[in-house]
């Protein structure tokens, strides 16, 4: 379960709570996009901290699943579909639960609790099929799905396994390092993400590593770092996550955020203020979202192509909200955000970007030798964010395109 949620009777009905409210809101999202329109997905006000929903997953479509904790400490696992509200799922008998993910047939994964213990499900048209155990487990987690249905998580027992599971079969992950692993995601290519070793953060050892078909790749940690894990990975093949290094100043360690792509892991720092990072999703242009914190409570994020932006800086004041948390990013650009609002309940927050700024390479809502530069360090590049035209190659017309629309 969400940390935000306490553990009761799940509700074995359905119930529909409208969309809250919508507005357009000025942004500088990471495909330089000049505005975005705001939905806030609410429950009733409950006015005790921690109530509400916990969003985890929006598809492309723009439906969302996560759990609720409703004031009189119900929970349970919820679908927002597009346009229909917040319906409550009926999972069979459950004391909690959460979704994790959803894709485009509208199947949920994620996990309950109930009489046959710590369980991952999938949820399909009303229906629910418990994922079972892998030997010598007690405790099972389905973290993600894709397209074709395969499942990706944890089992767990003495130690963490990674799992598959697809048409009713669970599967070992097997991976070069151990004892244990973690699966987070899985792309449309079937190609899984997640941590192998020990534990992916001090003291003991972890790494981040792409496995596809019977191939595992560790991606290590940039100097000077020590563990990391992966969260995410697009239908291209990018990862995001979070790396960790030893504190220059002694005590806790330092937690940053990444993007790996071909090879290359990049920190992503954190935003102004902030000393730590977490990358929780990333969709095909390499925009990744999460959250920075510490000192003080944790705000949303953007990032790509170096531009790491507070997406709070994008959203009305009037609607008193707090963007605490970027949970995923959708191929078409939408980001869906934990929230908090004015009574301290939990919502969710779905931005969809609007327009555009043409020119604008690095997304700072500005047409300047950035973006010159930009363009001519991706010159011959076929197709990615300097490809101001979509036409597959970047050239002397995405030069232009610049130079004409220049600030």
């Amino acid at each position: 379960m969400s940390r935000a949620f306490p553990i009761a009777v799940l509700l074995c009905r359905i119930s529909i709570y409208p969309v809250a409210m919508s507005w357009a809101a000025a942004a500088c999202e990471a495909d330089c996009t000049s505005s975005y329109s705001v939905e806030v997905v609410a429950l009733p006000y409950c006015g005790f901290p921690g109530y509400g929903l916990g969003p985890q997953k929006a598809s492309d479509g723009g439906n969302i699943v996560g759990a609720y904790g409703l004031c009189n400490e119900q929970t349970g696992a919820f679908l927002a579909a597009k346009d229909q509200g917040v319906a409550f799922l009926n999972l069979g008998q459950a004391t909690s639960a959460i979704g994790n993910d959803i894709n485009s047939k509208l199947q949920i994964v994620g996990t309950k609790e109930g009489p046959t213990g710590h369980v991952g499900f999938l949820y399909e048209q009303g229906i629910t099929t418990e994922l079972g155990f892998l030997p010598n487990t007690n405790l099972v987690e389905a973290n993600a799905i894709n397209e074709s249905g395969l499942v990706v998580g944890l089992a767990a027992g003495n130690k963490q396994h990674a799992f598959t599971w697809q048409n009713g079969s669970m599967s070992e992950l097997v991976l070069p390092v151990g004892p244990s692993a973690v699966a987070f995601d899985v792309n449309d290519s079937g190609q899984i993400v997640g941590w192998m070793g020990v534990a992916p953060f001090p003291p003991f050892y972890g790494e981040a590593f792409v496995w596809d078909n019977g191939k595992t790749t560790p991606l290590g940690y940039p100097s000077p770092g020590t563990n990391s894990e992966a969260r995410a990975i697009s239908n291209n093949g990018q990862v995001c996550g979070a790396f960790v290094f030893p504190n220059p100043q002694g005590g806790p360690v330092i937690r940053r955020a990444f993007h790996w792509s071909n090879g290359v892991m990049t920190d992503i720092g954190t935003l102004p203020g902030f000393t730590k990072s977490f990358g929780i999703d990333v969709n095909d242009a390499g925009q990744v979202v999460g959250y920075c914190t510490t000192p003080g409570p944790s705000r949303a994020f953007v990032w790509q192509n170096g531009v790491m932006s507070n997406l709070n800086d994008f959203i009305p004041s009037e609607l008193g909200l707090t963007l605490i948390e970027g949970m995923s990013i959708s191929n078409n650009g939408q980001i869906l955000c934990q929230a908090t609002g004015q009574d301290a309940d939990y919502v969710a927050v779905l931005l969809t970007p609007k327009g555009s700024t043409l020119g604008d390479f690095n997304c700072d809502n500005i047409v300047n030798v950035d973006d010159l530069l930009g363009v001519i360090s991706n010159w011959g590049a076929s197709g990615g964010p300097a490809d101001l035209n979509s036409d597959k190659v970047v050239n002397v017309d995405d030069l232009l395109i610049v130079l004409t629309n220049w600030s």
